[in-house]
């Protein structure tokens, strides 16, 4: 959970800088949502920082895996979404905070999917291993009381 806080810390840092940034492309209408660019980029830094905050200072493995596991799905759902209606402009996730590390828009794009299959994936497994191990102890407990 703190790679997930600290991999959405980052992300969301970068969406807040990107937010209030001078790029056009944030001021172009989400095909999806149907606001700017920059509301969506502000709202999304909002709850990636809010997650991070609950993976580093939490100490409730279950909810924070769901946290990130949501907030995962949710980017997934919505970069499907993207994909179904031909949009294939890569992300502008990080807006000018990418141009700032001297780094293409690609590039951006291509570290983004691997964060976020990175979250899913390690999301979705930890809530399946605490699910499993939680099995195991009621299993155990039921046993101790037969």
């Amino acid at each position: 959970m703190l790679t997930a806080g600290t991999i959405l810390l980052t992300t969301g840092a970068g969406k807040f800088w990107a937010a209030f940034s001078s790029v056009k492309l944030l001021d172009v209408v989400d095909p999806i949502l149907g606001f700017p660019f920059r509301y969506l980029m502000f709202a999304a830094a909002l709850m990636e920082v809010a997650v991070a905050a609950a993976c580093v200072f939490s100490e409730r493995a279950k909810l924070t895996a769901a946290l990130v596991a949501w907030l995962a799905s949710s980017f997934c759902v919505y970069r499907f979404g993207l994909w179904w209606i031909g949009w294939n402009r890569p992300c502008p996730c990080l807006g000018n905070f990418a141009d700032a590390l001297h780094l293409s828009t690609q590039v951006v794009d291509s570290v983004v999917r691997a964060a976020l299959i990175y979250l899913l994936v390690g999301s979705y497994g930890t809530l399946f291993f605490l699910g499993r191990r939680r099995g195991k102890r009621s299993g155990k407990v039921a046993l101790l009381r037969q």
